[in-house]
This record gives structure tokens, sequence and C-alpha cells, in this order.
């Protein structure tokens, strides 16, 4: 863990880049109102780093991850702990992923799930966790999110 937690901070956090189309997505949503949360297994201290370096911090209300000794790692745990700390309702809130596990923790949380294909999984891993909605793009997201609460 330490070797990757070293490596990650020389490196790793450097190679990270904002998709396109994720600027537009966040301010317009914002502007609706929208309380955005990075909800990350990572460390707290890598995501804050993330954050920070690609100028997008002031889209988000606050940011949680995991500890460096690897406690709240587990992606189910750690939405269940926002959602208890931020005191989000269920119907109100949803987990936007990339990845299986954001898929599974939001369902066994009772709150609305989107698996988004421009991050690092395969359509077949994400369609397989059943998500409440796939989205191709930042813009279709804006969509989806619109019928959902319109």
């Amino acid at each position: 863990m330490r070797l990757y937690q070293k490596r990650y901070r020389r490196r790793g956090l450097f190679k990270s880049r904002v998709y396109k189309g994720i600027q537009t997505m966040l301010s317009g949503i914002k502007r609706d109102g929208a309380n955005f949360f990075v909800v990350t297994a990572k460390p707290k201290v890598f995501a804050e780093h993330v954050v920070s370096y690609l100028g997008i911090g002031d889209h988000f209300k606050r940011i949680y991850g995991s500890k460096s000794e690897g406690r709240r790692s587990d992606k189910t745990a750690l939405i269940c702990y926002v959602l208890e700390q931020e005191r989000l309702p269920s119907d109100k809130t949803i987990m936007v992923g990339d990845r299986h596990y954001d898929i599974i923790g939001a369902k066994a949380n009772g709150i609305h799930s989107a698996a988004v294909l421009w991050g690092n999984s395969t359509k077949g891993e994400l369609s397989a966790c059943e998500p409440d909605m796939l989205v191709g793009t930042p813009t279709d997201l804006i969509g989806e999110l619109g019928r959902l609460w319109p």
C-alpha cells in the first residue's frame, strides 16, 4: 500500500484528466441546485489533490475517500457514511460512477445509480450490475437526470 501511495503521489496523480463535457455538465447541473460530492475508495488525500490539480474543486461540496490506512475503502460502506453525514434523502440522491462497485454500493444503499461509459469499465461490466441508467457522455447524463427529476 505504501509503494502504491508513493508512486501515485509522484506520477499517477498527474495522469488524471477531465473528460470532455464534464466541466459543462457540472456547471449546468450545479446551477439547477444540485450538490456534488466526490465519493471514492481511493485515499481522500489523493482525491483532494486530483480535484485541485484538475481545477474542478469548486463544483464539489465535499470530498469523501478512504483513510490512508485503508478504512472506508469499501464503496458500499463509504456511500452509507456519506448519506448519513450529509443527511441525503435516498429518493433525491444518485451515485454516478464508472465501476461496478459504484452501482453495487448505490443499490445496497437504496439510491439511484448511473453507470458512465467514459471511465475505466466496459459496458458489459456496468450493464451486468443493472444500473438505473447507463450513459455514454456527460450530455447523456444531463438528459437522464432531467427525466429522473424533471
